[in-house]
């Protein structure tokens, strides 16, 4: 019998999955990964694959025994299954935009419509520096850098 072996590379898709590759160089998100021992593996372009319209595009989808019926799937290595990441990610994500936002950096935002307290930017920085220190290399969002967050507190904490 024929084996795929994944190795977990990280997080991405929407709801920051868990991304497996293949060793063809196939990319596999475990859309099912808060239930421990049941993987669900779909298909993904790519690491950072479609953020936008999450439920039709998994209807367009692979399951990867479609993709490869009757191998073993090993997983080489895989990542602590914690539920508490995602609640991470969607804060992260939260006191990012509370950052664009207070320095008008989404549209259609008047100026001056949202303003943090410097008290306010201190706490969010800390946070954020706090959150983004919590993850596992392997973990750490592709979507906000530890350099993007020393930014924000350079642009806001003057």
């Amino acid at each position: 019998m024929n084996k795929i072996e994944l190795q977990y590379i990280g997080t991405g898709g929407f709801s920051s999955l868990p991304i497996y590759k293949d060793q063809h160089g196939n990319y596999w998100g475990d859309v099912n990964w808060e239930e421990k021992g049941n993987p669900d593996f779909h298909s993904f372009k790519s690491f950072m694959d479609d953020y936008d319209d999450w439920e039709y595009n998994l209807a367009k989808r692979k399951r990867i025994t479609d993709v490869y019926p009757d191998v073993e799937i090993e997983i080489v290595s895989d990542f602590e299954r914690n539920p508490n990441i995602r609640f991470n990610y969607q804060m992260l994500g939260r006191l990012k935009s509370d950052c664009d936002t207070h320095l008008n950096r989404i549209n259609n935002i008047t100026p001056y419509a949202y303003m943090l307290s410097k008290e306010q930017q201190i706490e969010i920085i800390e946070e954020m520096k706090q959150i983004y220190n919590s993850f596992a290399d392997n973990e750490k969002p592709v979507w906000l850098t530890w350099e993007q967050i020393l930014e924000y507190e350079k642009e806001m904490i003057k």
